[in-house]
């Protein structure tokens, strides 16, 4: 198993960065290692969203969070930028949940279709 600090150290400094995890006590094992890294607390169900906005008002290391994106609707993106985070949704294949998104103010969105979902964007279809 490789450690935070390995993993980290194989990482080009030129080529931005963030950790994203589902496990956040690892996250606090890479923010120590690597200050500079940002951390994303991922969250894949309603409880675990819950957890996080509770959590966020004791505890300032994430700097965003990845959120499976059926999760995500306007008022809760609203939410968690007012909470100081970002939001990334994932995963987004669909060229219509990804314009709903961006519309929402979501910050990134994960894809296996990048080509086609940035045109998409771009086009604003």
């Amino acid at each position: 198993m490789t450690s935070a600090r390995s993993a980290v150290e194989l990482i080009d400094t030129v080529t931005p960065v963030l950790a994203s995890s589902q496990f956040w006590p690892i996250l606090r094992k890479v923010a120590t290692s690597a200050p500079s890294i940002p951390v994303y607390y991922s969250v894949d169900v309603e409880a675990k969203l819950d957890l996080l906005f509770s959590l966020r008002r004791r505890d300032p290391l994430p700097a965003g969070t990845s959120c499976r994106h059926e999760l995500l609707t306007a008022d809760v993106v609203r939410r968690l930028h007012e909470a100081g985070l970002a939001v990334v949704a994932w995963t987004v294949d669909d060229e219509a949940r990804a314009l709903e998104l961006a519309a929402m103010g979501v910050d990134a969105i994960t894809t296996h279709r990048p080509a086609e979902l940035k045109r998409a964007l771009e086009d604003g279809r």
